[in-house]
């Protein structure tokens, strides 16, 4: 179980929207588009745990352990201060939708 306390940083849950601009009909990209802010504990995946899962890079993989999010999916993203990270995976770690580890790797 963790405590609130634990939850000490704020994320922004999002999409990536196609980003057309309506006036000049123009394709400006994708665009993030927040859907809710949710308190966070983050933690970087360490070498060890990088090499034993198998991941691309240690540095740009982390956990975020958050309160459930029902609508929470593999094709939401998560902005933390400047930096967007793809959802990789969602565990229900107490499998009782109290809180979910949500394992995310940045995008560069």
């Amino acid at each position: 179980m963790i405590n609130a306390g634990q939850l000490n940083r704020q994320i922004t849950i999002g999409t990536l929207t196609d980003g057309i601009n309506p006036e000049t009909g123009r394709d400006e990209g994708r665009v993030f588009t927040p859907i809710k802010k949710v308190w966070a504990n983050i933690k970087h995946v360490r070498g060890s745990e990088f090499f034993q899962a198998a991941a691309v890079s240690a540095e740009r993989t982390v956990t975020f352990t958050i309160r459930y999010q029902p609508y929470l999916t593999e094709d939401n993203v998560i902005m933390y201060g400047e930096t967007m990270y793809n959802i990789k995976a969602i565990n229900d770690a107490s499998e009782k939708h109290t809180i979910q580890v949500v394992t995310a790797e940045a995008v560069i």
